[in-house]
């Protein structure tokens, strides 16, 4: 697969994975000791950055995914090395092509719930990860909106346990910091 097409594909398969949020009033699906204790060993997917123009995917990874880890780490998450997630979801990603429909322009639901199975048993096989974090930076409004970040974590068998959706602030001097804080704010010992 052509490195153009493999980010294509990586964008918009995670996008489906966090499409449209459940519609609740609390990001926590379960109480925060809970979700400490069922998310343990987390796995940071790639972020993806929908309909963003070229570059810009890459761009968001280089924010928010180190943004997005030392948050996890400095909230009481183990974080598994980004390197190491990485090269199992490429890997699994290239043997599961299929997650994109090119004849109806869109990710196949099916296929991309079949690959996050895959993805998820390897990632439980192979960095022992009990659970995911998936991140999206997407313009709901189309061009000139503000751009949103949505944070998801699930445990390893897929069932979500937080979704957070916050915009970006573009004059944010810490370069995303601010968005990723306000993410995962719920996720903070109350004091």
């Amino acid at each position: 697969m052509r490195p153009r097409l493999r980010t294509s594909t990586l964008v918009l398969v995670l996008a489906a994975a966090c499409a449209a949020p459940e519609h609740s009033t609390s990001p926590m699906k379960f109480p925060r000791g809970q979700i400490l204790a069922r998310a343990r060993r987390l796995a940071v997917l790639p972020t993806a950055a929908p309909g963003a123009p070229a570059g810009a995917p890459e761009r968001a990874r280089e924010v928010f995914e180190p943004l997005l880890e030392a948050k996890l780490r400095a909230l009481g998450f183990e974080t598994l090395p980004g390197d190491r997630v990485r090269a199992v979801y490429d890997e699994i990603l290239a043997a599961h092509p299929g997650a994109y429909d090119p004849a109806e322009g869109r990710p196949d639901p099916r296929a991309v719930q079949g690959f996050l199975a895959h993805l998820r048993d390897a990632l439980k096989a192979r960095l022992e990860a009990d659970s995911i974090a998936i991140s999206t930076i997407a313009r709901e409004g189309g061009p000139g909106s503000a751009p949103l970040l949505r944070v998801v974590i699930d445990d390893i068998d897929g069932n979500k346990m937080f979704d957070q959706t916050v915009a970006v602030v573009a004059a944010d001097p810490g370069q995303g910091a601010g968005a990723v804080d306000a993410a995962l704010a719920p996720l903070a010992p109350k004091r």
